[in-house]
């Protein structure tokens, strides 16, 4: 009887309900210019990226400064500088294990009942309802990178120089994980079933 009630017998395509296809906007601007002793170069990006796995995204950031300067016969400098800001967007659970989810659920499990309610199965346990799962709370990753690079040569007489460089880089991060506390209901018996997904609900 699969696919004769859309809900007590559903057939499901999981893949089609949590796959899409994704688009990528970047842009890019760069300014570059000098003179016969110095040399710049000032570029800005910006990445928004949709996840293919519906309920992830990503956003990212970047500057970039390179500057290069011939202060006299015997010394010259080299500055370079970069930043990158990004976000990363995914279900509460993490993009792993929702995959894991929507490879293993059945066909026949109710992603959705007639009132809107999320779905879930009278035939054996409980499933694990991926459409709802990516469809509410957030899995909100930021991370900040700095590197800063700086070298110098001096000639103190033909044939002798020095070359000099040091270099700092920062990294950091943040995780924000909310997750409010879901049911899924059997399309029989409208019984609720909390979604366990790990952690705990907010």
């Amino acid at each position: 009887q699969t696919g004769t009630d859309p809900y007590l017998y559903p057939n499901t395509d999981w893949n089609e309900l949590l796959y899409r296809t994704a688009q990528i906007n970047t842009h890019n601007l760069r300014v570059s210019g000098g003179n016969e002793n110095t040399r710049y170069a000032f570029s800005l990006g910006y990445l928004n990226q949709d996840g293919v796995l519906l309920g992830t995204s990503a956003k990212q950031y970047n500057v970039r400064l390179n500057l290069d300067s011939k202060v006299s016969d015997k010394f010259n400098y080299s500055i370079k500088i970069s930043g990158k800001h990004e976000d990363v967007y995914e279900s509460p659970v993490g993009s792993g294990t929702l995959t894991g989810w929507v490879n293993r659920a059945k066909p026949y499990y109710t992603p959705l009942l007639a009132d809107g309610r999320y779905g879930d199965t009278w035939i054996g346990g409980a499933s694990q309802n991926s459409l709802a799962e990516a469809q509410n709370g957030e899995n909100h990753t930021g991370e900040d990178i700095v590197v800063f690079n700086l070298s110098g040569e001096y000639e103190f007489f033909e044939g002798f120089k020095y070359k000099g460089t040091v270099g700092v880089a920062q990294r950091s991060s943040l995780q924000k994980i909310f997750r409010p506390e879901l049911f899924t209901y059997n399309p029989k018996t409208l019984a609720p079933t909390s979604l366990a997904s790990g952690g705990t609900s907010l």
